[in-house]
């Protein structure tokens, strides 16, 4: 009788090989799919026409992604400003036309809440040429009446779009205190002689104030 060498028949083997076989052809087939529908040559694949590893990353990550801009922010820039009441503050702007044609820029500054106080801008408008800039200054004396808090406002900009500065003012509270000293005799220090002396001395920590004023003259 003829046994068995324990060797797969090749008809077994095929039938092992079936699976790899299907997923390989699969995945080639699905390459081609890719490159006719999006018209590329073999061995010439665009973003959009991934080779077969590149198919596969997309599965987790896009390949064609449409690029996005951001608008510019409202808010071109702050001014921080801190002081007391009758401080005078300013602050430099410059605007620089980078558009093609020639247009007026403009500043406008709102006043703080609650007030009718603005601050000055000067100058306050423009017609500027493409490249050509305005160069102004923000000034602002603090009032007698704002003490103590934060004022917040807007110097507007206007072109051929508004933006806006956006002002900080800290405001200090008013000094008006008090320095309490207390003073009585003069006071006197203990002072030790040299080592070899053996004893101590005492002295004044001031002298009287009807002789330090004399000395001054």
């Amino acid at each position: 009788m003829k046994q068995n060498s324990g060797c797969c028949p090749s008809s077994c083997l095929d039938v092992l090989l079936l699976g790899p076989r299907l997923i390989k052809a699969s995945a080639e087939s699905t390459v081609e799919v890719l490159k006719q529908t999006f018209g590329g040559e073999k061995g010439n694949y665009s973003c959009c026409e991934p080779s077969l590893q590149e198919y596969l990353r997309s599965l987790y990550a896009k390949c064609c992604d449409i690029p996005e801009t951001q608008c510019p922010p409202r808010c071109v820039c702050c001014i921080c400003w801190e002081g007391a009441a009758g401080d005078i503050l300013h602050h430099h702007i410059q605007i620089t036309n980078t558009g093609k044609e020639k247009r007026l820029f403009s500043l406008e500054s709102i006043p703080f809440p609650c007030t009718e106080v603005a601050i000055d801008v000067s100058p306050a408008q423009k017609n500027l040429a493409p490249g050509q800039s305005l160069q102004a200054v923000a000034s602002l004396k603090i009032p007698t009446d704002f003490s103590g808090s934060v004022y917040r406002t807007e110097i507007l900009v206007k072109g051929a779009y508004e933006q806006c500065i956006k002002v900080h003012l800290q405001v200090k509270p008013r000094q008006d205190q008090c320095c309490y000293i207390e003073q009585g005799e003069i006071p006197e220090r203990v002072r030790a002689q040299k080592w070899y002396h053996h004893f101590q001395c005492t002295e004044p920590c001031f002298e009287p104030a009807d002789e330090a004023k004399k000395g001054g003259l």
